[in-house]
């Protein structure tokens, strides 16, 4: 076990901004036609072990406090959703994003990831064969978390847009 009072709370900050997969990729330039397959897949294996890493050092900090849950449900919300069906719907990103908000109320920031979370399910609930009130229910549950989260942070202007953003996700998923 890592004692928080060692951990860099700057290093989990900049691991909370992690670039995504396809941004990585974007930038070490895989997305370009002249790449092949294996260097594509080579680039993004190194991302996920890189992501994994930081996981397990995550998991191996004590005590958590809401940072540190906060952290692993970033992290968690970038796994590869293309891998076991626990990724595609983001269990263990949801589980630390309710951990941290359950160490923390007024934690803003880890709403609003709850809330990205659930819009993500909202989406995948919206796929053809699928119940289409499961994609309702889901965006209704983003929209009372990101309304958490300007709650507890009303000057943040993501915020508000992300609200916008859900209400127009669960009114499309009304007209389906």
């Amino acid at each position: 076990m890592i004692p928080l009072k060692r951990v860099s709370l700057i290093m989990l900050e900049n691991w909370c901004a992690m670039e995504d997969v396809c941004d990585y990729l974007d930038r070490k330039g895989a997305l370009k036609k002249s790449v092949s397959k294996e260097g594509f897949d080579f680039l993004a294996q190194k991302y996920y072990v890189r992501l994994k890493r930081r996981i397990i050092y995550c998991e191996n900090i004590e005590p958590k406090d809401e940072f540190v849950f906060y952290t692993l449900a970033q992290l968690y919300d970038r796994v590869d959703v293309d891998g076991p069906k626990e990724n595609r719907y983001k269990r263990k990103a949801r589980y630390y994003a309710i951990r941290a908000i359950r160490k923390n109320r007024r934690y803003s920031r880890a709403w609003a990831l709850l809330a990205d979370i659930y819009s993500w399910l909202s989406l995948i609930g919206s796929e053809k064969g699928s119940d289409r009130y499961i994609s309702i229910y889901f965006a209704e549950k983003s929209i009372t978390c990101i309304k958490k989260a300007v709650k507890y942070n009303p000057e943040n202007t993501k915020y508000r847009e992300d609200l916008k953003g859900y209400y127009h996700l669960r009114n499309e998923e009304y007209k389906c």
